[in-house]
């Protein structure tokens, strides 16, 4: 879940306490008294360059700085005309080096995602210096205002339509299991070295997913740069389109929500594209902060089957959008693991007291299974076959003394994908299977995760014009919340009584803390990634 604020104030906060107390409002009279806020932005404006004289003046702009200098309506206070005509000279200084670069100009007015406003220095400086008395002759031609352009004028349009010919058979899935299996696998790396000593579990796919239909309304570097942190080519016009597509997989459910506040009016081509590619209708919020919790954990307990039922403790009142993403599967065995055979047994934990606990283990014969002992990772690994062309993927140290940091550390990207290859690629073979029973339940800061993605823009200064254009928006918060449950419940599935037997069998037991994959097998995803330390817990 991501919610969405109005932008402005937090942006701009710090130049608000030193120049003004609201940069929106251009006729503002409410001013600092006294000459330490103009030199700090003087200070500032001494270490930026100034526009040139044919650009609309008034507002010096580098990297992430913007100095706003007042109009001319505003009251300076004693002292501070100086200080204005002192702005003033220091742009006259540089306009022979800005006519010497053309192209800062341009640069200048391009700087960022969004189109500076800007005022006239000049008029404010004739206004200063100007002692004569007014000019009453009406045949003077009048002063037309110019107003600044639209911040979003230049990222009104919709997302690109994807150009890729069906007729050449291309699957739009294949780059789009590449991208989310990498960004699977930072994630974890990020989110392991957290808590290694207590059960977590999270959906990679549920992540890239939301933060891709986020990416539908982002423009500017601000699109480019979560194409980054999600692993998307440069030319992403085709990944809404594989979305789609991968939404279709008959072993799960994704379903997507925008609920918004009633002010918010959000651009029509996003609303289109959003049920084109997420299947999602926005809804508007009502005025009542409980009906609005209320009716978002009702959307989440009913399409996640009231597995998780509830998301949210409140809506802020700054929140002007909320942004889910909802994922449920419910994969059965291929072989039912009998209720009768679940027994109490020792599962070691981590600990130099080699402490143990008693934990509900599951027992199957002649499970069908893809195992091998991986000398790199250092850990037996087996895939468990599941119904609706999924699989249970588990590793585990080869030997007890084994931390499963250790294996974790070792599980760049290269060797996960070595490794899913054999899964696949090996014959099936019967086993006896025992595995503990599986329930864990995570809530994680989406902020946080974001942050580490190196997203924090989002935070700040984002470019939501594709998602709205008549409002500055910020993402404010994220949760993400994540249960999987593993019981004796499952079906004889078609096929498996085409496995050959053999006299022997492999044995798969899982008796120490491990790292688990629930994987969806075509194309190959992760759709869950966790780790169970304790199954007792």
């Amino acid at each position: 879940m991501i919610t969405i604020v109005r932008a402005g104030l937090v942006i701009l906060s710090l130049l608000i306490t030193i120049i003004c107390s609201q940069c929106q409002i251009y006729n503002d009279s409410t001013l600092p008294s006294t000459k330490e806020a103009w030199k700090h932005g003087m200070e500032a404006l001494d270490e930026q360059e100034v526009p040139t004289d044919n650009e609309p003046q008034g507002t010096v702009t580098s990297w992430n700085t913007t100095v706003i200098i007042p109009p001319e309506t505003a009251v300076l206070g004693d002292g501070e005309p100086q200080i204005m005509s002192t702005l003033c000279r220091a742009k006259e200084r540089n306009v022979s080096q800005s006519a010497e670069a053309p192209g800062d100009k341009e640069e200048m007015r391009q700087e960022g995602d969004k189109p500076e406003l800007w005022h006239s220095c000049q008029n404010t400086q004739a206004s200063i210096n100007d002692t004569s008395e007014p000019n009453n002759d009406t045949t003077s031609e009048p002063i037309v205002e110019t107003k600044p352009p639209h911040p979003c004028a230049n990222y009104t349009r919709p997302w690109p339509r994807c150009e890729l010919d069906n007729s050449e058979n291309i699957n739009h899935t294949d780059f789009l299991a590449q991208s989310i299996t990498k960004v699977s696998l930072s994630l974890f790396q990020k989110l392991m070295t957290k808590d290694r000593n207590v059960n977590m579990v999270f959906s990679p796919l549920s992540v890239a997913l939301i933060l891709s239909h986020l990416l539908l309304g982002t423009r500017g570097i601000t699109k480019e740069r979560l194409q980054e942190a999600l692993f998307y080519p440069h030319n992403s016009d085709c990944v809404h389109t594989a979305i789609n597509q991968l939404g279709k997989s008959k072993g799960f459910r994704l379903a997507s929500k925008i609920f918004h506040q009633p002010d918010i009016v959000l651009n029509e081509f996003f609303i289109n594209d959003s049920k084109e590619f997420y299947n999602s209708t926005p809804q508007i919020l009502s005025h009542d902060a409980h009906d609005n919790v209320q009716l978002i954990n009702d959307w989440v307990a009913d399409k996640t089957d009231n597995k998780i039922k509830k998301l949210m403790d409140q809506v802020p009142s700054d929140v002007q959008l909320v942004l889910l993403n909802a994922i449920s599967l419910h994969a059965k065995w291929l072989k039912k693991f009998k209720l009768e055979a679940t027994r109490k047994e020792k599962f070691q934990l981590y600990g130099t007291d080699k402490k143990t606990v008693k934990v509900a283990m599951m027992k199957s014969e002649k499970y069908p299974l893809v195992s091998f002992s991986d000398s790199v990772l250092r850990a037996r690994i087996g895939r468990l076959h599941l119904t609706d062309n999924l699989s249970l993927v588990i590793m585990v140290p080869q030997w007890p003394h084994q931390t499963l940091s250790k294996m974790e550390n070792q599980l760049s990207e290269d060797v996960f994908q070595q490794v899913m290859s054999r899964l696949y690629k090996d014959p099936i073979r019967p086993a006896i299977v025992s595995i503990p029973r599986i329930k864990v339940d995570t809530k994680l800061d989406l902020l946080e995760l974001l942050d580490k993605m190196g997203l924090s823009e989002l935070f700040y200064s984002p470019n939501l014009c594709g998602m709205a254009s008549d409002v500055e928006l910020a993402v404010s918060s994220g949760t993400h919340r994540s249960l999987v449950e593993a019981n004796e419940e499952g079906v004889e599935a078609a096929g498996t009584s085409a496995i050959s037997l053999s006299r022997t069998y492999l044995a798969f037991e899982v008796r120490q803390p491990f790292t688990f994959f629930l994987m969806n097998d075509d194309p190959m995803v992760p759709i869950f990634m966790g780790r169970i330390v304790n199954p007792a817990d």
